[in-house]
């Protein structure tokens, strides 16, 4: 069967700068002609998180496919649109409710104190909706960034955290963890000139419970799983990335210090 564009776009940004998501976005839609490929296509590709303001309390959150509607994004703080639409454009908006909307004011409260734990400047949300009649999907996003320290001119970390949550054939539950980390890191200095590292790295993972009516339960459990996920994230994109990088860095300073000096046994 000859591949979807949808497919090929997807495969073929997987080969383009994660510096230039956006970017790259806009040229692959040139190529997927169809709105509705299109779409697809744009959903399935995780960007760099952006902040928006909610002018109703003056703080900022973040922008996210799960929390969008056309041009404008739910705010996890009051539950309402930014920037604020106009009632007849809303009339198919989505509003969590119910223990739905307990469990996301409680895992904000959690990421942000997750967040605050591992990062310098974090901005943090989590965003729950429907998916099924027995399920429902979750999305937590962190946002770190640093400029002008430790010689670090841009220093940007990003990172997305989507669950499912269904109810299996043997009546349990089923979460499924998707997430996808951006790291952005420019450094610059007298003492080691200007280097600039980018780079992504995603991870799935699946566990199955005891069916939960609990929120509490529900939101333990995905913790737990995130927290796992973005360690062992954080890890590979440092031995990948920024250990990589040092080696050979490090590798040239040998070869300058003593490639052309005489030794003992010279």
């Amino acid at each position: 069967m000859e591949d979807s564009a949808v497919v090929n776009a997807l495969n073929l940004n997987r080969k383009l700068p994660p510096s230039n998501i956006p970017k790259n976005i806009l040229a692959l839609s040139e190529i997927v002609e169809n709105e509705d490929e299109q779409d697809e296509m744009i959903q399935r590709i995780d960007q760099p998180l952006e902040r928006i303001q909610d002018s109703s309390n003056g703080a900022d959150f973040l922008k996210c496919e799960y929390n969008r509607d056309g041009d404008c994004w739910r705010s996890p703080y009051t539950n309402e649109y930014f920037p604020q639409p106009h009632e007849e454009d809303m009339s198919e908006a989505f509003y969590p409710s119910g223990l739905l909307r307990d469990m996301e004011e409680q895992a904000n409260d959690m990421i942000k104190e997750y967040s605050n734990l591992y990062f310098t400047n974090p901005l943090s949300n989590a965003y729950f909706f429907e998916t099924t009649e027995e399920g429902f999907g979750a999305c937590y996003l962190i946002l770190n960034e640093l400029s002008s320290e430790k010689g670090v001119k841009d220093g940007q970390w990003h990172s997305l955290h989507s669950f499912t949550v269904e109810e299996n054939v043997t009546g349990k539950h089923t979460y499924t963890l998707v997430s996808t980390v951006f790291l952005k890191l420019e450094l610059a200095g007298g003492l080691y000139g200007e280097l600039k590292i980018n780079g992504t790295s995603t991870k799935r993972t699946e566990q199955t419970h005891p069916k939960s009516s609990k929120g509490s339960e529900h939101l333990v459990r995905m913790g737990k799983m995130l927290e796992k996920n973005e360690k062992f994230l954080r890890d590979e994109l440092d031995s990948v990335y920024v250990g990589k990088s040092k080696q050979i860095i490090n590798t040239g300073r040998m070869h300058d210090l003593y490639g052309t000096n005489k030794t003992i046994l010279s």
